[in-house]
């Protein structure tokens, strides 16, 4: 069975209902959740629990995607899903700012940031007095090459995942793996007690995991690094032949370029391959996680050329992995599920372009106006602590102790304050 999710910027708490086949004692599929469009079915009958759940991620992949790039497609990637499975289309993030961290964790357990603890991809940490990454963690270091991190692992997510679910439901025998080209893809996406992540380094190309989940890399992944894959990858990324390593960011570049798809794709079937996944009756789970648009749109948008061929790329990346899976696992004997963890606004350019009035909000004037609000109400101080994610703000918790003030009272306020920004709307 193939599950499709075409609304691609918007949560899908429904694959959470259809984990309830998964469970002991389970013999009909889960009811069409509202809003559910199906295609007809390559499979019918009562439903029998699966040997392999694959998750797959586009990140910042908007749903008309699937519309304007549709004459690219081959008839085993994107259309098949459209086809022979389930659309989903009410389906929502019902939370404000939607960013990779956050979005996995919540398409992993199916609630919100303010209950999965995820509420960005970075936020102040008090007990370090600076802003941290969402899966720093210090207790966990990075294996297998070069990390801008000390440490990794999914210890800020609050609750179980899907497939948290699933260990405890076969007694800890379901094998579980996330791969994705970034890492707060990869672990959230896997929860707590996965068999292992990986990611993609930045720095040097090799895969990377941390002792979260092993006291080192599996062989098979040792050997991978070693072989190197990346370093030919790289025509019309770095000066010279394909492959040069020249020019400095060569790695990091990769990344919004289509051939860090067909790397994580031979990735993946490395990891099928070598951990056996799908191969009994217990049913396994494997996240995939493809941020190659995320890369390239950051930087063109929703509407650059690149993305066009980025988009038919990965099509075939699909075509690729539905053809392995239909031969390695059966092709009734696995579910696939596929989403976005939010979508894109144009460029300011992009924007401009189409008679759209744009405005460039200055961040500054916003963290000054707040300042000047609270220092008017409680006098000057250190309200504000510095830091690098300016949409939101962290207030200073011994400042707010010392002047009496809650939380509540100096965000209202500050809020007031920012109002008077110009692109500034609240109520």
């Amino acid at each position: 069975m193939i599950i499709s999710f075409a609304a691609m910027n918007r949560a899908l708490a429904p694959l959470l209902a259809a984990a309830i086949a998964l469970l002991p004692g389970a013999a009909q599929a889960p009811a069409a959740p509202a809003g559910r469009q199906t295609a007809p079915s390559a499979t019918s009958g009562p439903a029998s629990p699966p040997r392999l759940v694959v998750v797959v991620v586009i990140d910042q992949f908007r749903a008309d995607s699937l519309v304007r790039f549709s004459h690219r497609f081959s008839p085993g990637g994107f259309a098949r899903l459209l086809r022979e499975g389930a659309v989903f289309t009410d389906c929502f993030y019902p939370y404000a700012l939607t960013e990779t961290a956050p979005g996995h964790a919540t398409l992993a357990t199916g609630t919100t940031p303010d209950r999965h603890g995820v509420i960005s991809n970075t936020w102040y940490d008090p007990a370090l007095g600076r802003s941290a990454e969402a899966v720093q963690d210090y207790s966990f270091p990075i294996l297998g090459g070069v990390s801008e991190l000390p440490g990794a692992s999914p210890r800020r997510l609050v609750g179980t995942t899907l497939s948290d679910e699933m260990r405890l439901a076969s007694g800890g025998k379901a094998k579980v793996f996330g791969i994705a080209l970034k890492d707060r893809a990869a672990i959230f996406s896997v929860g707590h007690a996965a068999s292992g992540a990986f990611w993609y380094g930045l720095k040097d190309g090799l895969i990377l995991s941390s002792t979260y989940y092993s006291d080192a890399l599996p062989d098979w992944v040792a050997a991978w690094n070693g072989r190197r894959p990346a370093d030919a990858l790289g025509a019309g990324v770095a000066p010279g032949a394909a492959g040069s390593k020249s020019a400095a960011g060569y790695y990091e570049r990769l990344a919004s370029t289509p051939a860090i798809h067909d790397y994580l794709l031979r990735f993946t079937r490395e990891l099928m391959v070598n951990e056996s996944l799908g191969a009994d009756s217990v049913t396994d789970y494997l996240f995939i996680g493809l941020s190659g648009h995320d890369f390239l749109g950051h930087r063109d948008g929703p509407y650059g050329e690149a993305l066009e061929e980025m988009t038919a790329r990965t099509d075939a990346f699909l075509a690729a992995l539905l053809g392995d899976l239909d031969r390695r696992v059966g092709r009734n004997r696995y579910w696939l599920a596929l989403s976005s963890d939010h979508g894109v606004a144009p460029t300011m350019g992009q924007a401009a372009a189409r008679g759209i009035r744009v405005l460039d909000l200055d961040r500054r004037r916003v963290r000054d106006a707040m300042t000047r609000a609270v220092e008017a109400r409680w006098g000057k101080g250190d309200w504000l602590v510095a830091s690098d994610n300016w949409l939101r703000a962290t207030f200073n918790p011994g400042t707010l102790k010392a002047r009496g003030v809650t939380l509540a009272e100096a965000a209202h306020v500050a809020g007031q304050g920012a109002l008077a920004v110009e692109g500034v709307l609240g109520y």
